[in-house]
């Protein structure tokens, strides 16, 4: 975990899982990103992957990013060997290129707050998995007590809103606006990643339900932050812990067999 340094307490702090208390100048673990804090205990346990997840968040857009990068500094060398790499440092990469990059750190740090509450709340998790026969990936599931949730990570900025509206049929219809531009699209893609995974669990005979969920990194939630739903996927604004352990359906659900059936369906990328 790059992203964690070992400090000592400036100010009386609490760790994010356990909740202890420690004093200041006592040592602790920091996340830069999250700006969240851990104990020796807990920040070793959750070191161990294969207690709380599988599978390293934002891999596939890392990658991507990459190859991208990769593929301009060999086209600009070629084309310019004698100022191409002059122009690599002034010349920013395109927009469609960085968005990968910011993507892979979404993915990251969205991945490692779910280990966070998974191993808080005896939850497991996996990340960047494979759909079989596709070359897409789903961003993150988590298999906890209260049922099956798959994260579709996304890094937009700007105003995050559901609004109702009537459809061309005369009926009540609510849509997602993403800076005042409707982004239904996204909605329906973490719609049929869930669709498929709920049908790995039934055909294993496994009738858990199984919740689509939207997590904006770095979106503007409005102020008064009720949940939010488009055609049955979570608009997540109030965090994610708080709605994977509210969302309560009232049957018992086998952590251990269910995520076993999953990652043997849905592998590395």
């Amino acid at each position: 975990m790059s992203d964690w340094k070992q400090i000592r307490a400036k100010r009386e702090s609490v760790c994010e899982i356990c909740k202890s208390v420690f004093k200041v100048g006592e040592d602790i673990f920091w996340s830069r990103s999250r700006s969240v804090i851990r104990c020796t205990k807990c920040f070793e346990g959750a070191q161990d992957q294969d207690v709380v997840s599988i599978g390293k968040a934002g891999s596939s857009a890392q990658s991507e990013f990459e190859k991208r990068n990769n593929a301009r500094r060999e086209r600009v060398l070629k084309n310019y060997p004698k100022t191409g790499k002059f122009a690599l440092k002034i010349i920013k990469a395109a927009n469609s290129t960085t968005s990968w990059e910011k993507g892979a750190k979404a993915e990251r740090e969205v991945g490692e707050l779910i280990n966070s509450f998974a191993l808080k709340h005896g939850f497991k998790a996996m990340h960047d998995r494979a759909v079989p026969g596709s070359k897409t990936n789903i961003d993150h599931i988590i298999v906890s007590k209260t049922g099956i949730f798959v994260v579709d990570t996304k890094n937009y900025e700007g105003k995050i809103r559901v609004k109702k509206e009537i459809s061309r049929g005369g009926k009540e219809v609510e849509n997602l606006y993403i800076n005042e531009y409707k982004k239904n699209d996204l909605v329906k893609k973490v719609k049929v990643q869930t669709e498929l995974v709920q049908s790995v669990l039934h055909e294993a005979g496994l009738f858990y339900p199984v919740y689509g969920t939207l997590a904006f990194f770095h979106g503007e939630f409005p102020l008064i932050r009720r949940p939010m739903q488009v055609d049955g996927i979570f608009i997540n604004g109030r965090g994610l812990e708080k709605l994977v352990t509210e969302n309560i359906p009232g049957i018992e659900i086998n952590i251990n067999k269910a995520f076993e059936i999953l990652s043997k369906t849905f592998k590395d990328r």
